[in-house]
């Protein structure tokens, strides 16, 4: 068994911040950005455990990387919670559709979110997989590739507008600016009263 000062390696592997809160440590916080990893005391774990939400933060955003404390913690997992972003695209693009619907069945909910944004990011042309991810996640892979490929050409003919206004002449003076020759005879009259 881990003593409270033991240090375990903890890792966000969600592409968001986790935050915690630990109460019976003076309110303490602590927040993860996307993919790093901080070192922290086991007492502070355990005591993240027992709080409301603390488990499932540990068990579906956080990846502990220590076997002893993740089978203290969390009791048994799955072997997805132990799956890496490469593991993730291993699957994704050579994975057996068996491996890939245990992963969408097993794997914490952020490591799901990793694989939606990965799937669309890669392309992943398994048909099957895409309309697993759709059925299990609820995310049309093949749509947002789409949605992206069409982003893509907006941005290119955006850019090619821009170029075009540097090409574009005037055909006539804008409405509210005055000649030059105006400007110039423009004389005031005072009136006293």
């Amino acid at each position: 068994m881990l003593k409270d000062t033991d240090i375990v390696s903890v890792q966000n592997k969600v592409n968001a911040t986790v935050v915690y809160q630990v109460p019976d440590l003076n309110n303490l916080v602590r927040e993860f950005r996307p993919g790093e990893i901080k070192k922290v005391p086991m007492d502070e774990l355990r005591r993240l455990s027992y709080d409301n939400g603390g488990r499932v933060t540990l068990q579906q955003y956080l990846f502990i990387d220590n076997k002893e404390a993740v089978d203290e913690l969390l009791g048994e997992t799955a072997p997805e919670y132990f799956y890496t972003q490469d593991d993730i695209k291993t699957l994704l693009v050579s994975g057996s559709i068996e491996q890939f619907e245990d992963f969408l069945n097993f794997a914490p909910a952020g490591l799901k979110d990793t694989m939606k944004d990965m799937a669309v990011d890669i392309k992943v042309n398994n048909v099957k997989k895409r309309e697993l991810i759709k059925e299990y996640l609820g995310l049309d892979v093949s749509k947002a590739i789409e949605l992206l490929a069409d982003d893509e050409e907006d941005d290119k003919n955006s850019s090619s507008n821009l170029i075009k206004s540097d090409t574009r002449q005037r055909k006539a003076e804008p409405i509210h600016k005055e000649s030059n020759s105006e400007t110039k005879t423009r004389k005031y009259n005072v009136v006293n009263k």
